[in-house]
């Protein structure tokens, strides 16, 4: 049978014959690119599925869904969640409910992907230049000038956004997907070197202490305990990282007095500090410091920040701890507790100030020989974030080394990452 309906091209009219079956038939429905046709006038449907029928994009047909209202659309677009471009006409009930539901696609469904073209056949009612202005859509016709290979073309160039705007969606849940298996690779790892290291600490510890009078002996356990810590530190920032990075680490806020946390650090590194003669003071209010943190969190970031300062200081140098109600700017503030570690190291070089504080970056000054990973820094400035405090670091006035001063609420609110 054949339909007699307007050309797309003019207003002659044309015999078209009906749309064969079997051309739905050739590819699976997962093969075709789905249009959502959403106009009041059917003829507008019957030439728009005609005149494209044989058309192709990247080796698939096209396959038309139909809405005659903005009503009737709402409930396409619920049916169809596979829809890639929408051909919307402005005035259906009234004479803007196209671009109503434009907002509703965009701002109610929040969904950004799919591509709307907007066609009318009253140019007037919504003036093309406004309209691209203020609406969130991809193209704008006036249906007396969309010729077949106008309507063509604009389908094709939105067809090849929506694939661009899909295939970067799934390349980031790749790379996402990709970073959480590398981030839970390297916990697992950190895991599981973290119970040969105990032993090794331990043996160590107990090869030193029965060594009797051989100095020589006991030398070499004190150098296997102390790089054994150094590591131990390393495998612990490494997992700590991992775990930030997927999003599996939790907060125990408990009050605690911030003298003890650095007594416990200082304890930590003690080994370190006694091979290079490093003498660590603290200097600390009048009054207990008590805050409300992650004791075993923070604590890491002094050990990070501490170690840093002994590795980088001078045989016999004096590293100072300052833990005050006040910053080194002389700032009071009651809500808040400041910890300042001072080093006599080789400082940090002009413009890397924030650099060292990036994941798996060390300082670029071509005379320390200080090994690592680069990850104290960076996990040290993600732990104070979490607790809602900041970090930074200068060098010091007298060109003797470098600050490290950080700043942490006295109150916490009892969350873990991801609440």
């Amino acid at each position: 049978m054949n339909s007699v309906i307007p050309a797309i091209e003019s207003d002659e009219i044309i015999f078209c014959e009906e749309e064969d079956e079997a051309d739905n038939e050739r590819e699976g429905e997962e093969g075709r690119w789905k249009i959502a046709l959403i106009d009041d006038e059917p003829d507008v449907h019957q030439v728009t599925q005609l005149s494209m029928r044989h058309h192709h994009y990247q080796g698939r047909s096209f396959e038309f869904v139909h809405a005659y209202s903005a009503e009737e659309g709402r409930q396409l677009l619920a049916e169809h969640s596979d829809i890639a471009l929408i051909l919307l006409d402005v005035v259906m009930e009234s004479e803007d409910s196209g671009l109503q539901l434009v907002n509703y696609i965009r701002n109610e469904l929040d969904n950004q992907v799919v591509q709307i073209v907007l066609r009318t056949g009253q140019a007037g009612i919504a003036p093309s230049q406004d309209v691209i202005v203020r609406f969130n859509i991809n193209n704008y016709y006036e249906k007396q000038h969309l010729t077949r290979d106008r309507l063509f073309t604009s389908i094709v160039s939105s067809l090849r956004a929506f694939s661009l705007h899909e295939q970067a969606i799934y390349k980031s849940m790749e790379a996402e997907q990709a970073n959480l298996s590398k981030s839970l690779f390297m916990a697992n790892v950190s895991h599981e070197m973290r119970t040969p290291l105990h032993a090794i600490l331990s043996f160590a510890n107990i090869g030193m202490e029965h060594s009797g009078g051989n100095e020589q002996e006991k030398r070499y356990f004190s150098y296997i305990h102390e790089s054994g810590k150094r590591l131990l530190i390393m495998v612990e920032n490494l997992l700590n990282v991992s775990k930030l990075e997927s999003g599996y680490i939790d907060l125990n806020i408990q009050p605690v007095e911030m003298v003890t946390i650095v007594d416990n650090a200082r304890s930590a590194l003690s080994s370190t500090m006694q091979r290079k003669s490093v003498n660590v003071l603290v200097h600390t209010a009048n009054t207990p410091l008590i805050v409300e943190i992650d004791s075993e969190k923070i604590e890491r970031v002094i050990i990070n920040l501490l170690s840093n300062a002994v590795r980088f200081s001078p045989h016999g140098a004096t590293v100072t701890i300052i833990l005050s109600d006040k910053s080194l700017g002389g700032l009071d503030n009651s809500q808040e507790i400041s910890v300042a570690v001072i080093d006599e190291g080789i400082g940090i070089p002009a413009g890397e100030e924030e650099l060292i504080f990036r994941p798996f970056t060390k300082s670029s000054d071509s005379h320390s020989q200080a090994n690592g990973l680069g990850l104290g820094l960076a996990l040290s400035r993600e732990l104070i974030r979490l607790h809602g405090g900041s970090i930074k670091a200068a060098n010091r006035h007298d060109g003797q080394g470098a600050i490290f001063n950080f700043t942490l609420p006295k109150k916490q609110p009892r969350l873990s990452i991801g609440e």
